[in-house]
């Protein structure tokens, strides 16, 4: 690996001061060596910060760098040992984080083209909605890594749509006039075919993302947490790799159902079928903030029993 033969070469350039000079010559040396050591430690922060992030694989890079005894950085950086505890026991049950980090990471740079003039059109909609059925990703987290990378585009988080609605449907005003306002006033550079499509697309405006239809008599429950309504609902079977799904009731103020799969409803008990209750709400609410989920989980768990019997 480049990285790896870069690290070897200046540690090879650093240790031979300490080979071929006795500390008195060193000294006259020091400036260099305080610049090696510097771009090593640079590498290793590089190293690690690939790790941490799935840039790179942490097996492959670990075993190169033992290799060349360069390795021993990785033994001492507590990140990387917590990573390396995780990554034993995901792969040990079949699930890859790299492989998942790499879908995650196409979808974002497909937000990332699709935003990029700051709205999103019927058909790119339907193909962000599609890839994340495809591969398995939550509307949650499609929720929060197109708003990362909205927020990004869009540094005032204008909502695009929102401000067309407002002067096309209360104001009345035409195209022109709209695109005028938008690259005037918000200055935004959105190109016309663009606010064309949104204008035609208000009579259709319901996307796949945002409702899940679902027979009424398949409702298991309701949840009161006033005046939020929470349906939970039993579906032949779900999109996602979760024991739930979320799907949102539009034309209500957060309502929202949680969808478990008939299957699981049949072969758990009422008490694991509260814990999938209970995920489905935290995991919600908390914004995958792990700590927040697991802060929340006994309270919303109690509440649950208190208002529901299953």
């Amino acid at each position: 690996m480049e990285i790896v033969e870069k690290l070897k070469k200046l540690k090879s350039k650093h240790n031979s001061f300490f080979k071929d000079f006795d500390p008195k010559n060193r000294l006259k040396k020091a400036d260099e060596i305080i610049s090696l050591k510097r771009q090593i430690d640079l590498i290793h922060s590089e190293i690690i910060s690939s790790i941490l992030s799935f840039r790179v694989d942490y097996d492959i890079i670990y075993n190169n760098l033992k290799s060349n005894n360069l390795h021993k950085f990785l033994d001492k950086n507590e990140a990387i040992q917590n990573f390396s505890v995780n990554n034993v026991i995901t792969n040990s049950i079949g699930y890859s984080r790299i492989s998942r980090e790499a879908i995650l990471k196409e979808f974002e740079d497909l937000c990332l083209e699709y935003w990029s003039d700051f709205i999103i059109t019927s058909q790119e909609r339907k193909s962000l909605n599609d890839f994340c059925k495809e591969n398995s990703i939550d509307i949650l987290t499609q929720q929060n890594i197109e708003e990362k990378i909205r927020g990004g585009i869009n540094k005032s988080r204008f909502n695009v749509e929102e401000i067309i609605s407002f002067y096309y449907l209360n104001e009345g005003l035409k195209l022109d006039q709209i695109l005028k306002i938008i690259r005037k006033e918000y200055r935004l550079q959105v190109p016309i075919d663009k606010v064309k499509s949104v204008i035609d697309s208000f009579n259709n405006d319901l996307s796949e993302s945002e409702v899940r239809i679902i027979d009424g008599s398949n409702i298991i429950c309701k949840i009161d947490f006033d005046p939020i309504e929470i349906y939970v609902k039993k579906v032949d079977k779900l999109n996602y790799l979760f024991e739930f799904e979320i799907s949102f009731i539009t034309g209500t103020s957060g309502n929202f159902n949680i969808l478990i799969s008939e299957n699981t409803i049949k072969n758990s008990s009422k008490e694991r079928i509260i814990e999938i209750i209970t995920d489905a709400i935290c995991y919600k609410n908390s914004n995958s903030d792990i700590a927040q989920f697991l802060e929340m989980k006994t309270r919303v768990r109690n509440s649950i029993l208190d208002k529901i019997n299953l």
